[in-house]
């Protein structure tokens, strides 16, 4: 071999070593890595036929890694999916959407920001890839690429922020700390509403394709499902938090301090407990002073609320300076107390709040006054052993023993006096609304005479003792009602005697049942007794009545019409042959008329009908049409 071939053999045993070891080195290969190649040294064929397989490498492995990073999103996706199931913090999940973000997309930084609806302004809540000076910045609608995809919906990006033309100045300082060059943005939707924006971005430039920019967006749909899962978790929590340290509080030696430091815990605000002329009792000021604006604006709309029928017992005064939510505390319809917090004009409440304060109002009026504790006490105990005579069912033996404590025989005879507020039209709120004014009359019942009440679903109960005018108490109760209600129509019904425990519940259910039939069938009587519908109305469904009007009408209506009535009255002859099971002449004795002449009844009787009276199954079904017609008078 030629020297000139051998050196030319050399060359390419070289390149070749050093192509191997830069293929061991490197995961993939590029057109850069050429640049690191001397291939000036071989033959201008050999230098293409190197290019050309380089190249065929790097497509290879492009086609390679696609899958690999279509598997990888993949698994991201159902890893996010397995967070919507999941229970988690809020903070928790933003954070991990911002992670797989960067991780899906190859991005230095994600990052979230939630919309507040009620501000117009969105705030960056969590991140990745960044300092915490990122979070926290707040910008208003409309402004910059965030305030841009929350009012049109849809995705934006830029490429070269520092020389951006709508650079927002609220952002901008927070956007140059952080480097960021070029992002994307897209809408986190549920339905129609828009609960926030999806950022990702980088500290170079990089124009993002529609492929991301869609992959993006479907992100954002399942993130839009996590984040709204974990906001109701999270209120869930704080609810539970606010009952459970309440009710902590409640339980302390100083009742109406420990609830008054609680509730400023709880809220991070301050409260102040005053009393009707607007004196304060007891205190919790962290910022804040109450001037006497403030104290008579709370003053004012405390009492006028004892007045005002409202589904809220919270009310929320706006000043100047501070934001108020006052709560009424009432005993006996008297205002005894009221309970007020104090926020900066800037902050707000929200409804978990309000249920705090609420709750609060609760315990402070328990609190109030011993006396009236020992009375509610007693009074709750009486309710809670009618709804357990009349709901729960549970042994005769402990509730004999409960009815024990408060003085009461559970064996001595009881009648039920139950009345509904018919409030089927009306929307929730509403109801709830009677369902106060109930409870309101039951605390003004003479216990004397009415030793066991309770109110549930708009219905209003009552235990009396047998000896008692039972009309004199139900008409009482009723008038109660009508008097507090006078929008509300209202049905009274009384039971038959409760013997032992377990007849509370089956009478309640009979008079339950009795105010149904008696409302269906459009009767006016405003009071009537539980038996006034009979075996009829026990047996039989009110929401079955057409089903079972068309029953009655459709087998005795032909036996009614004008122009059978010359041949006497065929219903009486029927119900009498019925009653005393087909025996004619019976049949004929009871009805004082002749044997001959019953005969030609039935005999007609069967034509109009067209029926065999001598089958037992038509005579079952008509004792049954008689018997639902004798009770609900449909024919």
């Amino acid at each position: 071999m030629s020297t000139q071939y051998k050196n030319q053999a050399l060359e390419i045993a070289d390149f070749l070593e050093e192509l191997t070891t830069l293929m061991e080195q490197e995961n993939t290969l590029s057109p850069e890595h050429l640049f690191s190649l001397d291939l000036h040294a071989l033959p201008d064929c050999l230098r293409d036929a190197v290019r050309h397989f380089l190249l065929a490498l790097e497509k290879r492995e492009q086609r390679t890694v696609r899958p690999q990073q279509e598997m990888q999103r993949s698994i991201a996706l159902q890893q996010l999916t397995l967070e919507i199931a999941s229970l988690a913090p809020l903070q928790q999940v933003l954070h991990r959407i911002c992670e797989t973000v960067r991780l899906l997309l190859q991005t230095d930084i994600g990052y979230i920001a939630l919309y507040n609806e009620e501000k117009q302004t969105i705030t960056i809540r969590a991140s990745s890839g960044t300092s915490p000076h990122l979070i926290g910045v707040e910008q208003r609608l409309g402004q910059g690429i965030g305030g841009r995809v929350v009012l049109t919906k849809r995705p934006h990006m830029f490429t070269d922020y520092p020389h951006e033309a709508r650079r927002d100045p609220e952002v901008e300082a927070a956007i140059d700390y952080e480097g960021i060059i070029s992002a994307i943005a897209v809408p986190l939707l549920l339905g129609s509403d828009v609960i926030g924006v999806l950022y990702a971005a980088m500290r170079v430039q990089r124009e993002f394709t529609t492929e991301e920019i869609d992959f993006l967006s479907s992100l954002a749909s399942l993130a839009s499902v996590a984040i709204r899962n974990a906001q109701l978790y999270d209120q869930s929590q704080r609810l539970i938090r606010v009952h459970q340290q309440l009710s902590e509080a409640a339980l302390q030696k100083e009742v109406v301090e420990s609830v008054i430091l609680t509730l400023s815990s709880l809220l991070s605000c301050d409260v102040c407990l005053l009393d009707a002329s607007g004196q304060i009792l007891h205190a919790h000021f962290r910022n804040t002073q109450l001037d006497a604006e403030c104290i008579s604006a709370i003053v004012r709309h405390a009492k006028s609320s004892i007045q005002t029928v409202s589904g809220q017992n919270s009310l929320f005064i706006e000043q100047s300076n501070h934001k108020i939510m006052c709560s009424a505390i009432i005993s006996n319809q008297v205002l005894v107390g009221i309970l007020a917090t104090v926020r900066t004009a800037e902050e707000t409440y929200d409804a978990i709040d309000r249920i705090a304060i609420e709750r609060a109002t609760t315990l402070l009026a328990l609190a109030i006054s011993t006396q009236e504790i020992q009375q509610m006490n007693k009074f709750y105990l009486r309710t809670a052993l009618l709804y357990q005579l009349l709901f729960r069912g549970e042994q005769e033996a402990i509730l004999g023993e409960r009815a024990k404590h408060l003085g009461i025989n559970l064996w001595k005879p009881c009648h039920l006096i139950v009345s509904m507020c018919m409030t089927h039209a009306l929307p929730p709120s509403q109801q709830e609304i009677i369902n106060r004014m109930l409870r309101s009359i039951q605390l003004t019942l003479d216990v004397a005479r009415f030793p066991l009440s309770t109110v549930d679903n708009t219905c209003l109960v009552a235990a009396i003792p047998e000896q008692e005018n039972l009309m004199a108490r139900a008409e009482e109760m009723h008038a109660l009602i009508e008097a507090s209600l006078p929008q509300t129509k209202v049905f009274t019904v009384i039971s038959e005697p409760c013997n032992k425990p377990s007849d509370y519940r089956n009478e309640f259910f009979k008079c339950k049942n009795a105010l149904s039939w008696h409302e269906r069938l459009g009767r006016d009587e405003p009071i009537l007794w539980a038996k006034s519908f009979g075996l009829a109305g026990l047996l039989f469904d009110v929401s079955n009545m057409d089903a079972i009007k068309a029953f009655c009408v459709e087998t005795l209506r032909p036996l009614t019409l004008a122009e059978h009535r010359h041949a006497g009255n065929l219903l009486e002859t029927l119900k009498a042959y019925l009653e005393n099971e087909s025996e004619l002449r019976a049949t004929a004795s009871c009805l004082h008329i002749h044997y001959n002449t019953l005969r030609y009844r039935l005999e007609r009787i069967e034509q109009l009908l067209q029926i065999n009276l001598n089958d037992p199954g038509t005579r079952q079904a008509l004792r049954l049409a008689l018997l639902l017609n004798d009770t609900f008078q449909f024919v």
